[in-house]
């Protein structure tokens, strides 16, 4: 039986056995496997909003440059007349 629920939402597990089958241990496991994914997809989304940071930094400083000649050929046009 598989009900729908949005992403974040939690939910509820049971495990049923006789001790000593590893339910702990596969528990245990299971967390430490989500953990990580989460840890390896903030660690990838992180890098590439640094990337886009980057990028957009240079953006900047490429404009603010085009900006800056382009003002001052215009100033030294206007200065010359």
């Amino acid at each position: 039986m598989s009900e729908q629920r949005s992403e974040g939402i939690p939910g509820m597990g049971l495990l049923y056995g006789a001790p000593g089958y590893g339910k702990t241990s596969a528990t245990i496991w299971l967390i430490n496997l989500v953990k990580f994914q989460r840890q390896k997809t903030a660690n990838l989304l992180t890098c590439r909003l640094s990337r886009i940071a980057m990028a957009t930094r240079k953006l900047h400083c490429a404009v603010r440059l085009w900006y800056s000649s382009s003002f001052n050929k215009f100033r030294q046009t206007n200065i010359a007349r």
